[in-house]
């Protein structure tokens, strides 16, 4: 009996301890990520997990866009390998973004820009979650000539990338502030974050925010037409001083930046690829406007 009790009691243990470091899928519908982008300064938006498409007979989540209303990614996770797969629908393909199976010392091998690309994973280990959960967490090394893009890069499982935009695998050109679940309570924060405003907040937000803006705020009206947009995109400002306008494309680089605008302001879009874009207009440190617009 005594050695069937330790028996029971070994099987038990084994099953809690399986339980505890079961795979955390990242695509379930509610996740929220609060990301900051770079480009004329910083703005921030709110993603969401919050429906299903499909492309090519394959089903994908659509990532939204919680503050504009559109879709940002489509992404598709297969539970049982741990690999996170990103859809471009622009040239139907889907590449690899995660693989949270790697351990230490294995290459990570993807694509970006339709140029293959490597990293080396350096470090493996368990960061624990302000919900006292733990996840694992991988450090990667980017082999040029991508590590003129980012030297190291870190991904949590169940998250994303920490270390910049959680839907890119190596790109620096966002942060990612916090992540939090349909339960409410954000779940990781970062230790410095970019800035909260309107809709887009992590649920019990640290203190050390920066360029953050009041919540009764009143921003000022900015008027763009047509969108979408044809050879010319024409902006309608509020009286101002000076204003400053940038424009960013879909990957977070900046296309076109006017720092001294008046009234109005008449852009050339006729070179620009079809896609989405990002027109920011700030007055000083502060984001007055921040609009989607389309290229057909």
């Amino acid at each position: 009996m005594k050695n069937l009790l330790h028996f029971l009691w070994i099987l038990c243990s084994l099953t809690t301890i399986a339980q505890n470091n079961a795979y955390q899928p990242m695509l379930l519908n509610g996740n929220e990520w609060n990301i900051s982008m770079m480009g004329c300064g910083i703005w921030t938006d709110c993603y969401q997990a919050s429906k299903d498409t499909v492309f090519n007979n394959t089903t994908y989540q659509v990532i939204t866009s919680v503050t504009y209303s559109y879709d940002h990614a489509y992404l598709r996770e297969n539970v049982a390998t741990q690999q996170v797969f990103l859809y471009t629908p622009y040239d139907s393909t889907e590449t690899l973004l995660f693989d949270f199976s790697l351990q230490t010392n294995d290459v990570f091998q993807s694509i970006l820009w339709g140029t293959p690309y490597s990293a080396t994973v350096i470090n493996t280990d368990l960061i624990t979650l302000l919900d006292n959960s733990t996840r694992k967490r991988l450090s990667l090394s980017i082999i040029p000539p991508f590590s003129e893009i980012a030297d190291t890069v870190t991904w949590v499982e169940g998250i994303g990338a920490i270390s910049q935009t959680p839907f890119s695998s190596v790109d620096d050109y966002g942060f990612l502030n916090c992540f939090h679940q349909k339960s409410g309570n954000s779940l990781w924060i970062a230790e410095v974050t970019h800035g909260f405003e309107g809709e887009c907040e992590c649920p019990l937000p640290p203190q050390n925010l920066i360029n953050a803006l009041p919540t009764n705020e009143t921003k000022l009206t900015v008027q763009l037409f047509p969108n979408p947009i044809n050879n010319f995109l024409h902006l309608q400002l509020p009286n101002s001083t000076s204003l400053q306008v940038c424009v960013i494309n879909a990957n977070g680089q900046t296309i076109a930046q006017y720092p001294n605008v008046q009234n109005t302001l008449s852009i050339d879009t006729q070179r620009w690829a079809a896609g989405i874009y990002y027109v920011l207009v700030r007055d000083g440190q502060k984001t007055i406007s921040q609009q989607k617009i389309v290229k057909p």
